[in-house]
């Protein structure tokens, strides 16, 4: 399928610009004279979703182009990335959507809020694909994505965070390391789970185990996709959460097959 290329000029005065194309790629538009701007000087939020983009041109972008981004949120609906890598001083917030075949790498000192999903769930060709952030303000983060610690690393990151939403349901059971992520953080003021449990007792030992142990919060938020058969353990399963969790102040549960927005 061809997917055509929509020039996005380069706005020097721009303090927000949306783009949501789904059967088109965005591509910078070349400078007509010596004269013309050469930044997007005022930019601080950035919000694509596209159906591919050039990596090297949106590293640019986002990285050397926009010197007060703030917030960025970039999307594909087709083809994925291979390495890609976001730079900035002034970036707090960050939200990903984009399949990646490659090494994922975040270097962002103010950085606050941190959401992927979707970039490492579908299987890739390369075994090599990784994620690394570095983010030491990082206070909020939300992972609706498969996760393995040896893959995916948080540097500099605090041990304490305000609000962390983890999609267990996307990971596949048999590799399941999503209760290595939530040891990575000693506490969480909000926690939110969205759990999937399907019939039998070796996926529901599996729960189990992965949540022997669970960071400290004060409000726990449990979502409760789609039990697969299993209602008449729904008790059972929030008194164990419940019993792994200390300091709980609020608990917030829902049941339902809907799938939660991203």
């Amino acid at each position: 399928m061809g997917l055509d290329a929509i020039e996005l000029p380069v706005c020097d005065r721009a303090t927000a610009i949306s783009m949501e194309t789904k059967y088109h790629s965005p591509r910078l538009r070349p400078h007509a004279s010596a004269g013309a701007s050469t930044t997007f000087a005022a930019l601080r939020v950035l919000t694509i979703g596209c159906s591919a983009f050039d990596t090297v041109e949106m590293v640019r972008l986002v990285s050397s182009l926009c010197p007060r981004l703030q917030d960025l949120t970039l999307a594909t609906h087709f083809d994925g990335v291979s390495d890609f890598s976001v730079r900035s001083e002034m970036l707090e917030r960050l939200e990903l959507c984009l399949r990646v075949a490659g090494r994922l790498t975040v270097e962002t000192p103010r950085l606050v809020r941190l959401a992927v999903s979707g970039c490492f769930r579908t299987p890739v060709q390369n075994p090599q694909y990784s994620a690394r952030v570095a983010a030491p303000k990082l206070a909020d983060v939300s992972w609706r994505d498969v996760y393995d610690p040896l893959r995916h690393q948080f540097v500099e990151a605090l041990r304490h965070l305000r609000k962390l939403r983890v999609w267990p349901c996307f990971m596949p059971q048999k590799s399941s390391h999503w209760n290595v992520l939530l040891r990575r953080f000693d506490a969480v003021d909000e926690l939110e789970l969205y759990l999937s449990i399907r019939r039998g007792k070796i996926p529901y030992k599996l729960f189990l185990k992965d949540t022997a142990k669970l960071p400290k919060c004060k409000v726990l938020k449990i979502r409760f996709i789609d039990l697969f058969g299993l209602q008449h353990c729904t008790a059972s399963i929030l008194l164990h959460l419940i019993s792994k969790c200390t300091g709980i102040r609020t608990l917030d549960i829902r049941v339902d097959g809907q799938h939660p927005p991203g």
